[in-house]
């Protein structure tokens, strides 16, 4: 099952949370749902297309189209063939969420909105021998808050923000997870020489075991801090979805105060 397809149907099942506490929250994932499965007819489109032209995508590059490229965790934009993991569901669904916040609610990041769109979500690199990898503008974001910036905050909406602040610690904490893995596999790496004898390996790397856990470890844990946070009381009223992005392309930015 792809990343994609998981959040989805998390989304789908946000969804029915939001309409049944329309009163005190804003339909954005009830929108945002639907603009997903817009995009996904347009994305199945564009495969059957491209396997018309380029049948041998089908031997040599499958992941590409088990998903929408903008909401693929990257880790899968960069290993490709790996197996999926929950992690990587919940990474997609940050994304998913993380795009409709920034395209269809009101935030700090207006005036910026085409780049941050285009680096994190649609941009990729070709490599010789026609490997694409599209992680660095995700990786760049969760890790070092690159381009929507660490001041980045939803305006006039305190829970949204709330979640948004816990997601994305959560999945940089995955990302420095599985940094402290490689760097302890190549260690394990570096410790032999070309004789086959042990050397000294470095002891700053921490052991598999010690590695800290991730802060959701299955889908249920994410959900459930979602359901939670929707009980709260201070939703915003009266927010419904506006397309940030169509404003900006006809020279209407606006709302964006400090």
């Amino acid at each position: 099952m792809s990343s994609d397809s998981n959040a989805l149907r998390t989304c789908d099942a946000l969804s029915g949370d939001a309409k049944s506490n329309r009163n005190r929250h804003p339909n954005v994932l009830e929108h945002g749902s639907r603009t997903l499965r817009q995009k996904h007819i347009q994305a199945v489109t564009i495969i059957s297309l491209t396997l018309v032209c380029k049948p041998d995508l089908l031997k040599t590059d499958i992941y590409l189209l088990q998903g929408m490229w903008q909401f693929s965790s990257t880790r899968r934009l960069k290993t490709g063939g790996e197996a999926q993991t929950v992690q990587d569901d919940l990474e997609s669904f940050v994304l998913v969420v993380l795009y409709m916040v920034l395209r269809y609610t009101n935030h700090n990041k207006i005036g910026d909105l085409p780049t941050i769109m285009a680096v994190v979500f649609d941009s990729y690199l070709t490599w010789e021998g026609g490997a694409i990898t599209g992680e660095y503008g995700k990786s760049q974001l969760f890790r070092y808050r690159e381009f929507i910036g660490r001041d980045f905050r939803v305006l006039g909406n305190v829970p949204l923000k709330c979640w948004l602040k816990v997601a994305l610690t959560a999945v940089k904490e995955w990302h420095e997870h599985l940094t402290r893995v490689d760097v302890g596999a190549h260690a394990d790496d570096d410790a032999e020489d070309e004789d086959g004898s042990d050397t000294d390996s470095d002891s700053s790397v921490a052991p598999n075991e010690n590695l800290k856990k991730p802060m959701f470890s299955n889908h249920d844990e994410f959900l459930d801090f979602w359901r939670r946070l929707i009980l709260r009381p201070d939703w915003p009223t009266e927010d419904g979805a506006h397309d940030r992005v169509v404003d900006y392309c006809r020279g209407m930015v606006v709302g964006a105060s400090p």
